[in-house]
């Protein structure tokens, strides 16, 4: 959650100087602030002893259906809020 806040605060200091990234700039961090990743973890966290550290390190790894879900969300949210 930390790390989606301080993407939060990345895309407002962007916005407050009238910044606008290019894609480069922009994918990792708005993947970043779709909230899925801290879904996920939160999600598993609250399965409690059914889940091992394995299932956490694999999420926080490479995950590509989380990397695929985190890309659809932000294409979805970016189209339908495009002027």
């Amino acid at each position: 959650m930390k790390k989606q806040a301080k993407g939060y605060f990345h895309e407002a200091k962007w916005l407050h100087s009238d910044y606008t990234p290019t894609l480069e700039e922009y994918m990792p961090l708005a993947l970043l602030t779709t909230g899925y990743e801290a879904l996920s973890i939160t999600a598993l966290v609250g399965m409690g002893d059914v889940v091992t550290r394995d299932a956490f390190e694999w999420l926080l790894g490479d995950c590509k259906i989380l990397s695929a879900s985190q890309i659809i969300c932000r294409f979805m949210d970016d189209i339908s809020s495009h002027k």
